[in-house]
């Protein structure tokens, strides 16, 4: 059976993540890099920090799902998941 997930568009991940403080940030890979980098994005917040994707491992669906999916933390629900 065909496989029903969306896809999203990087200027969609990055709307998403603009909406809730973040900034999206994708990678592009080059060939004999030193560093542990798979291509896709990261999610910074104000201060700099990557607070999600490390690695750039996240896809544009990913970005977006974090983004706009609600967070439980002790009995209340927090929205958006990440704040900077």
């Amino acid at each position: 059976m065909a496989h029903n997930r969306l896809k999203h568009t990087d200027a969609q991940a990055r709307y998403a993540a603009k909406k809730v403080g973040l900034r999206a940030t994708k990678s592009r890979p080059r060939k004999n890099s030193l560093f542990d980098n798979h291509g896709g994005f990261q999610l910074i917040n104000g201060r700099n920090i990557v607070v999600d994707g490390f690695r750039f491992e996240l896809t544009a669906d990913d970005v977006v799902e974090r983004c706009t999916k609600p967070v439980m933390k002790e009995g209340e629900v927090y929205f958006p998941r990440y704040v900077s």
